[in-house]
């Protein structure tokens, strides 16, 4: 079997005028993520546009485009391609008037859907378009180990298969450290086909939620992503089936933490609503009701959780931090400190500056991490440096006085140079310190701005 190319836009073709592929329809997935190849070629070839070309060593592949085109069903279309003079191909898919799928609606005849390829590629862009797009030959058995569990026929829930998951994953691909950013973008896509099969048992549901939330971490990097995390985020509504389980609740606050970087404003606001209730201190002289922190839901993973929800407005950030303040003064707790320095961060790692907390309140939370004593809490050096980072906004920044005395804190506790460089100087993050804002390591390759 041969594979073939279709010509859209034939050698010597001018700048600046649309063409029809003659002779050809195509069906036109909507609402669904599509992957579009582009090939091109340097010397003459005789193709005119709708010619059927083979694949030889003659054609370059170019960064392929992935999207998603809004809407539902299936549209017949035509191709309209246009070279701009800026060196671009806009290719539209342009709904045939003459002929429509039974699944899509009448007001989409005539409808147009414009793509744009970028085709004057430098190194590194074409670098970042193959990163995502290579997958290794040992994809096909790491998918088949994910539709074993979550495919169209049931595996006993005792069975080693579901269990033994990511250990069948990493046999096949290797330490889950060393996977790329698009394989664990092609895992998602497997495990997602099979997401309402994660109701199986507390086994499946679990190892769901872990793979789910690893596999699209931290929520942007690849094409695709925001349209990966919106679907993902459906299951926030539909909630833990399995509520008995304590590790099925782990892995759920673990899933949203993950991806929170890829989630909006309008969800932040939701999940944090969500844990409020278990995270809020009882009010003094009022008994706490034993059902509203029930043991079981993962208390320490919703505060890590909290820390992660960087596009709350300021408000709510102010409010969530009083909690992680009191949780400190009542004594060390896994993930406040964290949570407290993530909250009150100077450089976000996915929010905007106007979402930051004042200098002023993350001075206060300043103040409280430099009285702790360093050597038990260890996560508070990081949390510090975080509060006291040099943004280079003056509106954010705190004043030089504190930064100094928070420097002189973290040099005395031996934490790594490049902390108190950072509150010195403006610095990027290292690798090891990327790892620390996120909480884990990051895909192979996938390195924050």
């Amino acid at each position: 079997d041969r594979t073939d190319a279709l010509c859209v836009v034939p050698r010597g073709a001018p700048e600046g005028v649309e063409q029809e592929v003659q002779g050809r329809t195509f069906g036109l997935t909507l609402g669904r993520p599509v992957r579009f190849r582009l090939f091109a070629s340097s010397g003459y070839r005789p193709e005119k546009g709708g010619d059927l070309v083979p694949l030889d060593d003659d054609l370059a592949e170019l960064p392929p485009l992935q999207s998603v085109v809004q809407g539902e069903g299936v549209a017949q279309v035509r191709l309209h391609s246009l070279l701009t003079e800026i060196g671009t191909l806009e290719l539209s898919c342009v709904a045939d008037r003459g002929r429509r799928e039974s699944a899509a609606p009448e007001t989409m005849v005539g409808a147009r859907w414009k793509l744009e390829f970028q085709l004057r590629q430098t190194g590194a862009a074409e670098d970042r378009g193959g990163s995502v797009s290579a997958l290794p030959r040992a994809i096909e058995p790491a998918r088949e180990a994910v539709q074993l569990v979550y495919g169209k026929k049931p595996q006993p829930v005792a069975g080693r298969e579901v269990k033994d998951l990511w250990r069948n994953l990493e046999k096949a691909l290797g330490d889950r450290a060393g996977w790329t950013l698009a394989v664990n973008r092609d895992l998602w896509g497997v495990l997602w086909a099979g997401a309402q099969k994660r109701r199986r048992s507390p086994d499946h549901e679990r190892l769901f939620l872990q793979l789910c939330g690893f596999a699209l971490r931290p929520g942007f990097g690849a094409p695709l992503d925001a349209w990966r995390c919106e679907q993902t985020f459906t299951l926030f509504a539909q909630g833990v089936t399995h509520h008995k389980e304590a590790a099925v609740w782990a892995a759920w606050w673990i899933l949203w933490r993950r991806i929170a970087a890829g989630l909006g404003e309008a969800e932040h606001a939701a999940i944090f609503g969500a844990i409020e209730p278990h995270l809020r201190p009882t009010p003094k002289g009022r008994v706490a009701n034993p059902g509203k922190k029930a043991p079981g839901l993962a208390i320490d993973e919703m505060v890590r959780l909290l820390g992660a929800l960087e596009r709350l407005a300021p408000s709510a950030k102010l409010e969530a931090g009083s909690w992680l303040v009191e949780r400190l003064r009542t004594g060390a707790a896994p993930g406040t400190a964290w949570a407290l320095g993530r909250l009150g961060a100077r450089v976000p790692l996915a929010g905007a500056a106007h979402q930051a907390v004042p200098p002023e309140v993350a001075a206060q939370w300043l103040e409280l991490l430099l009285g702790l004593d360093l050597r038990i809490n260890t996560e508070a050096p990081f949390a510090i440096a975080q509060l006291a980072r040099l943004s280079g906004d003056r509106a954010r920044d705190l004043d030089e006085d504190l930064r100094t005395r928070a420097a002189a804190a973290l040099e005395q506790a031996r934490a790594p140079a490049e902390w108190a460089r950072g509150i010195r100087e403006v610095r990027e993050l290292g690798e090891k310190d990327e790892q620390r804002v996120f909480g884990e390591a990051l895909p192979l390759g996938l390195h924050l701005a």
